[in-house]
């Protein structure tokens, strides 16, 4: 069958048929391993308990942004009441496909939309020993066999993460597959699926009369300068950029920043440090290594190239809980510099107890930044703790590990508590089994996210 506007960067290439449906996903080169065998991945939509899968049958118009392998298709529904504009693009340096969905409302009347996307892989060209799983920390469905993963979410409204999912059989005992599911606009999850499976994800938006929301399935990238490298003490260092007054991005998530080193492009992840509501500049924030990354970044000045590509991640606070603990180590405070940030600028009522880690009290980043959120907001307490303090005689915070018997006499409502942890994967281990078997915690009450050194 003939394929419509391919997308490609040479190691991945999607095809659609005429209906708009991706037909192909060749990796890892042009023409060899079709994930799909040819199978269809369909995109559709429920609007006020009516559903369509969108075809040839709309008024749709596949075609590339001028001189680009950038689609540009154009979706119209008269009896629904809807458009859609969709661009398609493949990263060229990451094998990443991205898809952007703006979706406007026809009707006189605020209504909800639905988008669903239909995920039908033959991964290795054959159906047989696929797995599909709901993934809730990154709030995604991932489909894999072998080493070859394909991980399907997006982002809408300042949200990441798929609003439902499922997962089920397919092509066995006359199982046609989840996207017969969808057609009644509810999905009934299923977070594992083994043989032959496909996958169904779907976003809510609701969007008032004549106005126009957007999808997109993944992130943005976009080069840009530094513009002012922080000393936050002795060997870290806070690294800010320049970005686009529309960048949007949750307190705790991450980023990936890339940088020249010689004639090389490298490419490392690191949480913002601010907050979204520190506009005009995002930051991360590093304690400076013998690495050569590491001692590249510590040259930086105000001025000097980088990419940025954002946001990712799903270790995120903004307000969900009336009672929050927060346990770090070091450089592993990023995150939650940025979480207590958001809570105090918005004047949230969420009750913050950070217990914050150190070798000593000369290593304490953000010291001065949460004085002041301490100061200024009588919902958080800051308890420190470090190894070996320099001046015994005037430090005034706790020493030695956080232990079971530190947090429960700093925390003494930990039962009613979410708990976030970061810091050095050791420390983290360290804190989820303590908290776990020593403490009792629930395992839904805790979150956490490692912090690997480079």
């Amino acid at each position: 069958m003939p394929r419509d506007i391919p997308i490609g960067n040479g190691n991945l290439l999607i095809a659609f048929d005429q209906d708009y449906c991706i037909r192909d996903i060749y990796y890892p080169c042009v023409g060899k391993e079709n994930h799909t065998d040819g199978h269809k991945f369909r995109f559709g939509i429920w609007i006020d308990g009516k559903f369509d899968w969108i075809s040839k049958d709309w008024n749709l118009i596949l075609d590339y942004v001028s001189e680009s392998l950038l689609t540009h298709v154009t979706a119209f529904n008269e009896n629904l009441g809807v458009s859609l504009h969709c661009n398609d693009l493949i990263d060229y340096r990451e094998n990443i496909y991205i898809k952007k969905t703006i979706l406007k409302n026809l009707s006189n009347i605020e209504r909800e939309f639905r988008l669903f996307f239909h995920h039908d892989f033959h991964i290795l060209e054959s159906a047989i020993g696929d797995t599909a799983y709901f993934d809730p920390d990154e709030k995604a469905i991932i489909h894999y066999k072998g080493d070859r993963y394909f991980l399907m979410s997006g982002i809408r409204e300042g949200r990441q993460g798929i609003d439902q999912y499922a997962t089920g059989i397919k092509e066995f005992h006359g199982l046609e597959g989840t996207w017969k599911d969808a057609e009644d606009g509810i999905l009934e999850g299923a977070p594992i699926s083994q043989g032959s499976v496909d996958s169904t994800i779907a976003f809510s938006i609701r969007i008032f009369p004549d106005e126009e929301q957007t999808l997109n399935r993944l992130e943005r990238a976009f080069e840009t300068k530094v513009t002012e490298v922080i000393q936050r003490t002795s060997d870290v260092k806070s690294f800010r950029f320049a970005v686009p007054e529309d960048v949007e991005f949750k307190p705790g998530q991450f980023f990936f920043v890339t940088i020249r080193i010689n004639s090389r492009e490298v490419t490392k992840h690191f949480t913002f440090s601010n907050s979204p509501t520190e506009k005009g500049y995002v930051e991360f924030t590093k304690r400076i290594t013998d690495s050569e990354f590491s001692q590249t970044l510590d040259s930086l000045k105000a001025g000097d190239w980088a990419r940025l590509k954002m946001p990712y991640g799903s270790f995120t606070f903004e307000g969900e809980y009336e009672k929050v603990a927060f346990l770090s180590g070091g450089i592993g405070i990023t995150p939650i510099r940025s979480m207590c940030k958001y809570v105090c600028d918005m004047k949230l009522s969420t009750n913050m107890i950070l217990i914050y880690g150190n070798r000593t009290e000369k290593d304490i980043v953000f010291y001065e930044d949460l004085r002041i959120m301490e100061a200024e907001n009588k919902n958080m307490k800051v308890v420190y703790a470090v190894g070996s303090a320099i001046d015994k005689d005037s430090w005034k915070g706790g020493t030695g590990f956080i232990t079971g018997d530190m947090i429960r006499e700093e925390i003494p409502d930990y039962t009613e508590r979410v708990f976030f942890t970061c810091g050095p994967p050791k420390m983290v281990d360290y804190m989820v089994t303590l908290m776990r078997d020593e403490m009792k915690i629930d395992r839904e009450k805790i979150k956490w996210e490692n912090f690997p050194g480079y």
